[in-house]
């Protein structure tokens, strides 16, 4: 491939490969940290005048969809805007072999089409580093005897250069106008519009529609500098000034132009917020929300003039410019003798605290609350409070917006409830304002995502309701509720249930959730009583961080579980750190009324919710409520009903046994004969199996979600089966993040993740099991797993977010943002991971050492451990890990472990049909044999990507055994 240099403006200078079309140019270099979603980003026009950095190492895996298809409005099918808008782009490893089922192209051949320059093989690690230390990094790529100036974008008006020269109509006939000022509008804001029932007007950046008939004005994203955009400010200026009442809503650019129109001021921020992980918190009722961002520019919060405030923030930018810094949290107050309230609380130094309230109830108050003094802790922030009694009893739940040099006293009607809880701060950018009394309010973020999470999209609902309700609407009566107020739950000491002695599918996952629970629970000073046989944990270790209070060395038996309780009287209970044994346990405890009787709480996710998961016939019926898909399914109690399910389904089917562990007692069955010894061996361990349409060949998906009990939810890790359904995701190799999933599948699953986790009232971690069909949009969800898995201990370490840990603060009441984040020490864990890199986990066997084991595998779990690698390049993490497999094992190699050789009767195709713990050897077998790659696809339903990034390996290993002759 043709070189090229990436030069930047302080000398430094890194070679590249080109990808894109031969050319060079200039700009700003920023970067995203979206894992996906490339198509969308690349059609932005907020990227306009910049040189984009991917972070996610590997791109092009899905290759390009067809660019020139329309939808039903004339939009642009699969982009954001005509075309690409970035000037360049920057990326770690391309792969010039794509795989999936709506690409019709490379991205190298789009990029060459659209004239846009692309290199690979650049640092992009080194090189977000670079910009995140610099702020604002100006460069170029630059060919050999083609010399480019550098050229900084932000001094043009970039939104006249991508705005529409023209005004268009989309929805044309639906009843509400909507008037859309393109400042380098995302297709997708049209898109929700108009589903909303907008006829919506787009008009260039510099219209005039100050005079138009409209029932909205919308401001949408754009690139650069907003006050290059004078024509358009002053426009906005005329309609704040005037007496329409007409609802405006601006995102993004448009938060921008509104807030200056207002009379505020703009700032470069240091380090812009470009990708699809950012949390933002409502003001009004603290629900924090993950959002997609791409901007270099905010507003000063100071500069807001009398009659506006702060609608969002971002709850993970700690910054030193406390002008632009928010409090977040609530206080109760306790009913007394005394009207006296006194507040102290721990912040970085003497603030003005300017009050903001909600959250409904009686009577209302106006506490006046001088003498503040702040010292800075931790970089936490928490408030410690000496609380009078106002009143009736009701509820007070303050969000303080926290300004520099200012008198320290609050004055504002609180509505006020008994209660107890703690105070949170976090400082943060200006993420939304809101008109006081005016339906205007504005966004940073972009609640159209697309990419990017879709948690915010409920603004265009809110926006439409603010129209169709008409004047004296208020912003904040259209936007979600407070959730019900929650609190810390208040217990002395924590009954841990650990997983037991080791078994298939748990084992040291489980300790590691353990440990991690009790290292939580005595941060929070509330004393443990772990109970687990296995002395062979770190749990269990007599020292440490780690180490709980009292240990039991007892099996986890509903008996045993019993009489610790009787001797400890512990206040509350954790199940979800042992595994399926310490579920189960729990559940019979429960059902025994044993909870009841001494007053035992489960904490985090409820027994009724544990039970609607593992019940296999509530947990369909469950889903059914929300209209979620699972496969067509009967939950039956007996053979002679699981024969019957299966002949109305239709063979092949899959069985799966209630309160199981690792598949245990699954299968697929072909045909009766299979059903009827497979079934009758699950029913020997089981009352209940599902019998379900098998999805065999489809890909299994995984989500790693976390819930808090104020409803604040996120998605910290997604993962992807290599092999296709029907092998056990325990015995599968498994990537983290997703490879072969297009933003729209991921976003998918990712809504479907939240919903269930909403509707089934899961508190802590939850894991749920999806099949994808390969080529189209269908899925259908597998199982969901209440409590830390096997797949969780692999997420944490993936990610490096600590689930178990984060999971043991949850279930005591604390919500997601009030808890840090303990890798940076400074952000809250309200977050979603963004990888530079990917992860691998290859799955270890010991069958050999069980004479007549077959090493056929299914969807029962058979494997006795697993290896994780990191690494830049799939190529890389998958030789990592299958190396440390085994010492015998050099990596992806034709020969089988202990360098024993294929036997010379060897049926390869039936090895590659036929999943097994060698088929991994077969495939490179097959690939060495120069077996084509659609073959290998056909035969093990492994998607292709896999297959080329498998046979870059052999072809290296070819290519230098040719060197060493």
């Amino acid at each position: 491939a043709q070189s090229a240099n990436l030069v930047l403006e302080d000398g430094t200078k890194m070679k590249g490969y080109s990808f894109g079309h031969p050319s060079s140019t200039a700009g700003e270099i920023v970067f995203n940290t979206g894992l996906a979603g490339y198509t969308e980003v690349l059609t932005d026009p907020s990227y306009h005048g910049q040189i984009l950095t991917l972070v996610n190492p590997i791109v092009g895996n899905g290759g390009v969809p067809d660019t020139a298809a329309l939808d039903e409005m004339g939009l642009c099918r699969f982009l954001e805007s005509d075309g690409i808008k970035v000037s360049g782009l920057l990326v770690l490893d391309y792969s010039k072999e794509y795989s999936h089922w709506q690409a019709v192209k490379t991205l190298g051949e789009w990029l060459k089409e659209e004239k846009v320059p692309a290199l690979h093989g650049i640092d992009t690690r080194m090189l977000s580093k670079i910009i995140r230390d610099k702020g604002n990094v100006l460069g170029k790529i630059e060919f050999e005897g083609q010399p480019v100036e550098f050229l900084d974008p932000n001094k043009k008006n970039l939104i006249a250069e991508v705005s529409t020269k023209e005004v268009k109509v989309y929805g044309k006939g639906n009843p509400i106008k909507i008037i859309a000022v393109d400042c380098g509008l995302k297709h997708n804001a049209i898109r929700l519009l108009v589903k909303r029932g907008a006829e919506v007007h787009l008009v260039p950046w510099n219209h005039d529609f100050t005079k138009m008939d409209y029932d909205g004005l919308f401001i949408s994203g754009g690139p650069g500098d907003p006050t290059q955009a004078q024509e358009l400010i002053e426009n906005v200026r005329k309609v704040l000034e005037s007496d329409r009442q007409e609802p405006l809503f601006g995102i993004s650019f448009g938060n921008l132009i509104t807030g200056i129109a207002a009379g505020a001021s703009s700032y470069k921020m240091p380090m812009a917020n470009r990708g699809q992980n950012q949390p933002v918190v409502n003001m009004i009722n603290g629900q924090a929300f993950i959002t997609a961002q791409n901007h270099g520019y905010a507003i000063d919060s100071n500069s807001l003039p009398p009659g506006w405030k702060p609608l969002f923030v971002n709850a993970n930018d700690q910054t030193n410019e406390r002008k632009n810094s928010f409090f977040i949290g609530s206080f109760f107050l306790q009913r007394k003798e005394t009207p006296e309230v006194s507040l102290s609380w721990i912040a970085p130094k003497p603030v003005v605290l300017t009050a903001a309230q909600r959250s409904g109830s009686s009577d209302h108050i106006t506490p006046d609350l001088p003498g503040f003094h702040i010292d800075k802790c931790k970089k936490l922030f928490f408030l410690q409070q000496s609380l009078g009694h106002f009143g009736p009893s009701c509820h007070m739940h303050l969000l303080l917006a926290v300004f520099a040099n200012s008198s320290a006293s609050i004055n504002y009607p609180v509505p006020i409830k008994e209660a107890k809880a703690t105070f949170f701060f976090v400082f943060a950018f200006l993420q939304g304002i809101m008109h006081e009394t005016r339906p205007i309010f504005t966004a940073q973020f972009n609640p159209e995502a697309n990419p990017g999470p879709t948690d915010t999209e409920f603004l265009f609902d809110s926006f439409v309701s603010l129209i169709k309700k008409g004047k004296g609407t208020s912003v904040a009566s259209v936007l979600p509720k407070a959730t019900a107020a929650t609190s810390r739950v208040e217990v002395s000491k924590v009954l841990i249930l650990g997983s037991g002695g080791l078994s298939i599918g748990q084992a040291g996952e489980f300790d590691y959730s353990g440990s991690q629970a009790v290292k939580a629970m005595k941060e929070e000073n509330v004393k443990t009583v772990l109970m687990n046989p296995n002395i062979a944990s770190v749990q269990t270790n007599e020292v440490g961080l780690k180490q709980a209070d009292t240990v039991y060395f007892l099996p986890i038996t509903p008996h045993f579980v019993t009489e610790v309780i009787k001797a400890e009287r512990p206040d509350g209970l954790i199940l979800g750190m042992g595994g399926q044994t310490a579920l189960n346990c729990g559940v019979e405890l429960f059902k025994r009324g044993i909870l009841q009787e001494y007053g035992v709480k489960v904490l985090g996710t409820s027994v009724e919710s544990i039970m609607a998961t593992e019940d296999r016939q509530k947990f369909s019926d469950k889903l059914n409520e929300i209209n979620e898909k699972i496969a067509p399914s009967y939950a039956v109690e007996s053979i002679e009903d699981a024969l019957e399910a299966a002949e109305k389904i239709g063979y092949p089917v899959m069985i799966r046994s209630a309160y199981a562990l690792g598949g245990l007692g699954s299968g697929l069955c072909l045909d009766r004969k299979q059903l009827l010894d497979l079934g009758t061996k699950a029913f020997a361990m089981t009352n209940q199996i599902l019998v379900e349409k098998s999805v065999v060949g489809w890909k299994e998906i995984e989500y790693e979600v976390v819930r808090d009990a104020a409803d604040n939810c996120i998605t910290v890790c997604n993962m992807e089966n290599v092999d296709a359904m029907g092998v056990h995701t325990g015995d599968s190799i498994v990537v983290a993040p997703c490879q072969t999933l297009s933003n729209r599948e991921l976003q998918m699953l990712r809504e479907s993740t939240i919903k269930v986790v909403r509707h089934l009232n899961i508190i802590g971690e939850c894991n749920i099991q999806y099949a994808l069909h390969p080529t189209s949009l269908e899925y259908c969800i597998i199982e969901v797993n209440a409590r830390l898995s096997r797949s969780s201990a692999l997420a944490s370490k993936a990610t490096g977010y600590p689930l178990a840990f984060i999971a043991a603060k949850i279930a005591l009441g604390i919500p997601l943002p009030e808890i840090e984040n303990v890798v940076s020490g400074k952000t809250t864990a309200c977050f979603e991971p963004s990888l530079d890199y990917i992860v691998t986990k290859v799955p270890r066997w010991d069958l050999d050492r069980f004479q007549g084991a077959s090493s056929k595998i299914g969807s029962s779990m058979k494997s006795v451990g697993e290896v994780m690698a990191i690494g830049r390049t799939f190529e890389e993490s998958f030789q990592k890990a299958l190396r440390m497999c085994h010492p015998s094992v050099d990596g992806f190699t034709s020969c089988l472990p202990m360098k024993k050789d294929w036997p010379a009767n060897v049926d390869l195709r039936n090895e590659l049909a036929e999943p097994s713990s060698t088929r991994v050897y077969a495939m490179a077998k097959a690939l060495c044999d120069d077996i084509p790659v659609d073959d290998i696809h056909k035969l093990t339903d492994i998607d292709r990507w896999f297959i080329y990034k498998m046979r870059n390996i052999v072809k290296m290993e070819k290519s230098l055994q040719k060197l060493s002759r």
